[in-house]
């Protein structure tokens, strides 16, 4: 392992974090991605669209584990991580599409105020390296899921999805959900 600057990627415009990481190997995605999931700087991920889809966090992590299930013991599905194995890339291209799509999308990781873990790989969420919504992350006490929020950036038209934060199992906190390829 050695270490690398990361450049990320929101919107078009590149922003040095200055966040220093360990490099590890990206996993390869043989040929094109798998049944419904699209390829994004070489991960493979599952946007849900249409109204029965928008569920609580624990169903998106079902629904992931279902869409995954047809796919062979190779593969694990669940709901999506960011800067999973150098995807700093596929997070930007991953957020804009989420964006245009004008609705909120649950991803994998679940915590408290400050302690965050991603569901799927067991990382660590660092809260520092991400472009929070000015609303978040919220003290919504022991039952918190990341959520890419839509908003409007001030004084424009241009959309821009942020990360934020929502209790995970309330009837107010159903959203669409990003499943990717692990």
């Amino acid at each position: 392992m050695f270490s690398v600057v990361i450049m990320i990627a929101l919107m078009g415009f590149w922003q040095a974090d200055g966040y220093i990481m360990d490099y590890m190997n990206e996993r390869s995605v043989p040929g094109k991605c798998p049944g419904q999931f699209k390829e994004s700087a070489g991960i493979c991920y599952y946007f849900s669209s249409s109204n029965n889809e928008m569920v609580t966090w624990a169903k998106a992590k079902e629904r992931c584990k279902e869409i995954g299930g047809g796919l062979g013991a190779e593969y694990t599905v669940g709901l999506a991580e960011l800067n999973f194995e150098r995807t700093w890339k596929s997070d930007g291209e991953m957020l804009q599409k989420i964006a245009k799509t004008d609705k909120n999308h649950w991803l994998g990781a679940k915590g408290t105020d400050r302690t965050w873990t991603w569901a799927t790989s067991g990382r660590p969420l660092a809260l520092e390296n991400y472009a929070w919504s000015i609303k978040a992350p919220n003290p919504l006490g022991a039952d918190n899921c990341l959520v890419a929020i839509v908003e409007i950036l001030s004084g424009s038209t241009i959309k821009r999805a942020y990360i934020g934060n929502n209790v995970c199992n309330m009837t107010e906190g159903i959203h669409h959900f990003v499943c990717q390829l692990f």
